[in-house]
């Protein structure tokens, strides 16, 4: 199902332009054995860039539906998650 945001809450959240949130991924590898992955040359080996989104879908006179994203790339794939933001007018 949908979350649901207060009024005022809602509004702003509307409103908001994307943020990139930077994050860290923690790994371990067993004694001997290679990296899954390979650091980048800028040393930024356990960073992912997440930009988050807000993108209305529906408004009615009694309700607004919003649909927030959250996208990240890694090791050149590009991946997306969404949730629904339902709230009646």
């Amino acid at each position: 199902g949908a979350e649901r945001l207060a009024s005022g809450t809602f509004a702003v959240f509307a409103a908001s332009t994307d943020q990139e949130i930077i994050g860290c991924l923690k790994t371990s590898f067993l004694p001997g054995s290679a990296p899954r992955f390979t650091y980048p040359a800028t040393g930024n080996g356990g960073r992912v860039a997440f930009t988050r989104r807000v993108v209305e879908t529906a408004s009615t006179a009694t309700s607004r539906t919003l649909r927030v994203e959250v996208q990240w790339t890694w090791q050149s794939r590009t991946s997306l998650i969404a949730t629904p933001l339902f709230r009646t007018q």
